[in-house]
């Protein structure tokens, strides 16, 4: 009884604090592309707690560009010249660190849980439209291409570029500098291409890679913190 009691005097506390904005809802509207998702509330000078606790970051003048029908998590972290295109579903946990390097995420792309993606300084990372990075994924300064599934827990190193509709393998090793062609199956470490797609593969992925297409307006919708 006097734990729940607790609890709850905890909770009404919690409640009823105020609310401070972040640097996220103090941007100016005309000096980024944030104002469509994370601006503040201007009656009341507060935003909603969800919306506070998103992690993406202006660095040294460098500013995220994010279109606003993505969906970027609010345990994922944002920072610095990163551009992020339509319809993309960037997941939790997920870090985009365009702090001295660049990053671009192609229009109906999928970012899942926990992935990292960076840049060496004045380079870029770029990633395709309709491209799925697995959960746990590093990418560094590669190059993928559309319709790309890069499998979970894989690595892309410094200027590695994976082909149109390739396919890597989970915990595979794309090493720095090195091509997987258009179409082709890459396991292993470092990776080895041991086949190439087909179009049941195509068809199934298609399918695939829409449902996160539909999660980037579905999690706006109907995500929803559960209070205890």
């Amino acid at each position: 009884m006097m734990e729940s009691k607790t609890f709850r005097s905890i909770w009404k506390i919690w409640k009823e604090k105020p609310r401070i904005t972040d640097a996220c809802s103090q941007r100016d509207p005309d000096q980024g592309s944030w104002n469509s998702n994370y601006g503040p509330d201007q009656e009341n000078n507060f935003i909603d707690i969800s919306v506070q606790r998103r992690m993406i970051y202006e660095f040294e003048g460098r500013i995220p560009e994010i279109d606003p029908s993505a969906y970027v998590s609010e345990s994922a972290t944002v920072i610095g010249k990163v551009k992020i295109g339509k319809e993309v579903w960037i997941g939790p946990g997920a870090v985009l660190r365009g702090d001295y390097g660049e990053i671009e995420v192609g229009d109906y792309s999928a970012i899942e849980d926990n992935c990292v993606i960076h840049a060496r300084p004045g380079e870029k990372t770029t990633i395709g439209q309709h491209v799925t990075i697995g959960h746990l994924s590093v990418i560094h300064t590669g190059r993928i291409r559309d319709w790309a599934v890069i499998g979970m827990g894989s690595t892309v190193s410094d200027f590695a570029v994976v082909g149109v509709w390739a396919a890597i393998g989970e915990g595979a090793v794309v090493k720095n500098r090195q091509e997987i062609p258009d179409e082709a199956v890459a396991v292993g470490v470092p990776a080895k291409v041991i086949g190439k797609i087909d179009d049941d593969y195509k068809k199934l992925w298609t399918d695939y890679k829409h449902n996160y297409n539909t999660f980037s307006s579905r999690y706006k919708t109907n995500l929803k913190p559960i209070n205890r």
